[in-house]
């Protein structure tokens, strides 16, 4: 018997053996592939051929680039209507029952998105209605919670909505927000800590993720920020460093620079000013030491002899930087 498709003629077949008909399924396919097998001489620019078949935007069955889609749930190949992979959505997912829910005005449901965090999330369905602000709608709500998360989870979970409240309030950025968050949980998988403990190494966890931002605060502004006192603030960031085995480079008095002057509303100008004030005085650290030296000891009252300090120091005290300096510290 004599097969043919679009014109071709395949390999004559007698009988229906499993060989045959697998040769015949074989050449079938060869044929139907054969318009998308191009050769480099037929590359067209429109519709180039792609080697690296990793290529996000190239099919990897036709190798044609620009090609794959998004279609009915599935990446799928225009050209050769190959299905490349499927499409995993993670955000947040609606359901609608229909009018049939006459109970509530609003028969809608909605999962929450998938979080790394924590994974038990995804399987909790919120439901809308007009009784939601009721004490059975609440115990209803804080059951499911606790039926559908672990006790882990369930205290990350609050450890998450009290760094967010923070955040908000003192206007952190979203992405230090969340990478505070994943800090977190690698040090409660590591060390479990409670009370004032736990809130400062959660006050450390923000505190590390505005340095890694290269936006740091100061230890102080955030123990104020969750209530803490700054040497158990100190002592937290000590630990999470142990923990976590890095190491934090200190900030220097010119990453709060931007971060005062947008607060005192001071121009473009007035920052840069601050800056090169603070890069010489950080050159010449041993002459704002002698100065130190010298304004306290002029404010008490005691006799000071100014070049006996600057070689102290190590600092050069020239005559023209005394002006306006007690003349009874100038001997």
């Amino acid at each position: 018997m004599d097969v043919s498709y679009d014109g071709l003629e395949l390999e004559s077949v007698d009988e229906f053996e499993p060989e045959s008909v697998a040769r015949m399924f074989e050449q079938f396919l060869t044929a139907s592939r054969a318009p998308y097998n191009l050769s480099r001489s037929e590359e067209c620019a429109e519709h180039p051929v792609v080697e690296d078949v990793e290529d996000d935007d190239a099919c990897g069955h036709c190798k044609m680039k620009a090609s794959v889609h998004l279609e009915d749930g599935n990446y799928v190949c225009t050209h050769c209507n190959t299905v490349v992979q499927r499409f995993l959505d993670h955000s947040a997912e609606w359901r609608y029952y229909g009018h049939d829910d006459t109970k509530t005005a609003d028969p809608a449901r909605c999962g929450p998105p998938v979080n790394e965090l924590m994974p038990s999330m995804g399987s909790i369905l919120t439901a809308t209605g007009q009784f939601r602000g009721s004490i059975g709608s609440k115990m209803i709500r804080k059951y499911q919670m606790w039926n559908a998360m672990t006790y882990r989870e369930r205290s990350l979970y609050s450890v998450c909505d009290v760094l967010a409240v923070s955040a908000t309030r003192n206007g952190i950025q979203p992405v230090i927000l969340e990478e505070a968050k994943s800090m977190y949980k690698r040090i409660s998988e590591l060390k479990i800590s409670r009370g004032e403990n736990r809130q400062a190494i959660i006050a450390s966890c923000i505190y590390m993720a505005c340095k890694t931002n290269g936006v740091p605060r100061s230890i102080k502004e955030i123990a104020e920020m969750f209530n803490v006192r700054v040497h158990c603030m100190t002592k937290a960031c000590k630990t999470f460093q142990d923990l976590l085995n890095v190491s934090v480079v200190s900030s220097t008095p010119i990453d709060f620079v931007n971060r005062f002057c947008c607060k005192l509303n001071a121009t473009e100008t007035f920052s840069v000013t601050c800056r090169a004030v603070i890069t010489k005085a950080n050159a010449s650290a041993s002459l704002v030491a002698a100065a130190g030296v010298i304004t306290y000891e002029s404010q008490h009252g005691k006799t000071l002899n100014m070049f006996l300090v600057g070689s102290k120091c190590m600092a050069s005290i020239v005559p023209a930087r005394l002006e306006g300096m007690p003349r009874k510290t100038r001997s």
